[in-house]
């Protein structure tokens, strides 16, 4: 489970970036009629990579496109037959991509222009990838990789390449290979069982939980995985009762995930293990849905 993450504020060169929202519109406007400003549309990062020469799209990572949403959350996919996965990242990753995004995008000038920067690379390597940013409208192109240069669409250089990285890095810890997958399937049918688990009155409803989806008491000491490194998420936190009626069909998924993923069951990008003891900080009910206590997070 991932924490709730603030959304990014508004900066006036988004504005620029993909223009204001389209006047024609049909039926009444709820907005003017109240004196209202609409809140404005979120914006998504899509990252596309072409594989190289002999190398099949399932092992390659963006072949399907790899989405990061301003809440946090990204999207793999969809596959050859509509196949998805997705996610949340860490509160300190979003943060690391926002920054990046507010440098690139600070500059009205350069965001208005739509020329093409670009420069030839030091590397043996050849890379076909692009990441285009929108707002509620058409994807824009912001940066490429095509062959051994890299190209700024309208921007800087270097701020277009840091935001280009720091999505790369993102995509290459959160996008399965390969992927659609078998493994794949399995791990989603185990969290699939995760939502109705966490639901709660109060406080006391909820639990931490080991690494075999047993409740850990409030007198003992235990430790809680936030992140476990493999495909199959962790869940934390749960409603007592409900997950220890639905203890043994959470740990035969997980089994049955091992399995079949065997070796790719591990996430290689994965940047380490992480938790904390149960005795931290109490489990929280929060807006119905019991939480990690914040204070741990």
């Amino acid at each position: 489970m991932r924490p709730n993450l603030k959304l990014l504020a508004t900066a006036p060169a988004l504005a620029l970036l993909l223009g204001a929202c389209s006047s024609q519109t049909t039926g009444p406007r709820p907005a003017a009629a109240t004196g209202k400003q609409l809140p404005p549309a979120s914006w998504k990062l899509h990252l596309k990579a072409s594989c190289p020469t002999g190398t099949a799209p399932e092992s390659c990572v963006g072949a399907y496109g790899f989405t990061l949403l301003e809440s946090g959350r990204f999207e793999v996919g969809p596959g050859p037959h509509g196949e998805t996965w997705g996610g949340q990242i860490e509160a300190d990753e979003l943060e690391t991509v926002k920054g990046n995004l507010d440098t690139l995008i600070q500059d009205p000038a350069i965001l208005s222009q739509q020329s093409v920067r670009c420069e030839d690379l030091q590397t043996e390597d050849s890379r076909e990838e692009q990441l285009s940013f929108s707002r509620g409208g058409d994807p824009r192109e912001l940066s490429r990789y095509q062959g051994k240069q890299f190209c700024a669409i309208g921007g800087k250089q270097g701020p277009a390449s840091s935001l280009h990285q720091a999505v790369l890095v993102l995509a290459k810890r959160h996008y399965p290979t390969p992927f659609p997958s078998s493994c794949l399937e399995r791990a989603q049918a185990v969290e699939s069982l995760y939502g109705a688990l966490t639901g709660c009155q109060k406080d006391a409803d909820c639990t931490y939980l080991d690494n075999s989806y047993a409740p850990i008491p409030p007198q003992a000491v235990g430790y809680v995985a936030l992140e476990n490194c493999t495909w199959v998420p962790t869940l934390p936190v749960a409603n007592a009762a409900l997950v220890h009626d639905a203890q043994d069909r959470l740990v035969a998924g997980l089994q049955e995930a091992r399995q079949v993923c065997g070796a790719q069951l591990t996430r290689v990008g994965c940047p380490g293990l992480r938790g904390f003891q149960s005795n931290s900080a109490p489990p929280v009910c929060d807006a119905g849905t019991c939480k990690v206590n914040p204070s741990v997070r």
